[in-house]
């Protein structure tokens, strides 16, 4: 039974992938009762330093776009949910026992994911002993 998603994007992909990954979330719960709500989803744009580097207008336009496409296909999210990933820079950084700002906020947005999952496990234990209680009377 998931209470949360996680979604990795390859950044060094065209921004179309985020118009499936918004969806994948529906499909992953699709044919069962449960529902992920979108505080409980993470995705991470993976390869970011295969973007181009030089030019910060094109990745800013990047992430807004891959934002745009990830709301429209899943109500709720918000842009702090998206997260680039400097996969280069953060397993140098491993490698070394550092962490990447990168790295943090992905740690972060887990953290902060962790309650709102837990809250919508705890929500959907409640609406089923309620609706077990309701038989027995």
């Amino acid at each position: 039974m998931a209470c949360g998603f996680i979604y990795v994007l390859d950044a060094s992909r065209s921004a179309e992938e985020a118009s499936q990954a918004g969806g994948l979330l529906e499909a992953v719960t699709k044919g069962t009762k449960q529902k992920i709500p979108p505080e409980a989803a993470l995705f991470v744009a993976n390869k970011w330093d295969l973007l181009r580097q030089e030019d910060r207008d094109e990745r800013d336009q990047f992430f807004q776009r891959t934002v745009t496409k990830i709301q429209a296909s899943l109500q709720g999210f918000k842009q702090h949910q998206l997260i680039p990933m400097n996969s280069r820079l953060a397993g140098q950084a491993q490698k070394v026992g550092e962490t990447t700002d990168d790295m943090k906020r992905l740690s972060e947005g887990m953290k902060a994911m962790l309650p709102k999952s837990m809250h919508y496990m705890l929500e959907k234990a409640l609406r089923y002993c309620s609706q077990l209680r309701s038989l027995r009377t």
